[in-house]
């Protein structure tokens, strides 16, 4: 099975990925999405149920929920994902590139903030170079952090440009 951590549908501002097209292509591709929109949780009947959630720290995924998640807190947000028994993912934590990147808000060594990571993506092929998925890597080997990949697919043709087996 290949898994895709990190896709976007249309709920997502910023994406094109209509959810009927994810749905075909995912299947053509034999891959199971974890659908991770901005700020918003989107259920659907083929893939993980996610939300990109922005906070006032930067932003992170938490998988496996049942309600969007709407606190702009990093730590209440990270609290409402594990009281629901989701997961903590950082998605392209290391990425300068992003406004709302992790790296951008001095957070990612803070004691509190690593208790409650479950997950760090080590490789988002939306990166403009591999610096920062290296980063990320070596942040999750030092930490002892289970390690994910993701395409962080906005489009339809990015699907599939990263996904585990």
């Amino acid at each position: 099975m290949k898994v895709d951590m990190h896709v976007h549908t249309l709920k997502s501002s910023c994406s094109l990925n209509p959810i009927r097209l994810l749905k075909k292509l995912c299947s053509k591709m034999g891959i199971l999405p974890f659908i991770c929109d901005h700020n918003t949780l989107t259920k659907t009947d083929f893939g993980i149920p996610g939300e990109e959630i922005s906070t006032d720290r930067g932003e992170f995924i938490g998988l496996f929920l049942n309600e969007a998640v709407n606190d702009r807190d990093i730590f209440e947000a990270m609290d409402k994902v594990k009281e629901q028994g989701g997961l903590i993912y950082l998605p392209h934590p290391f990425d300068e590139n992003r406004g709302r990147s992790l790296c951008r808000y001095n957070i990612l060594n803070d004691r509190e903030f690593k208790k409650r990571v479950d997950i760090v993506e080590v490789f988002n092929s939306r990166c403009r170079d591999n610096r920062p998925n290296e980063m990320a890597y070596q942040y999750a080997k030092m930490n002892n952090m289970l390690m994910g990949v993701g395409s962080d697919s906005h489009f339809p043709w990015e699907l599939g440009n990263a996904y585990l087996i």
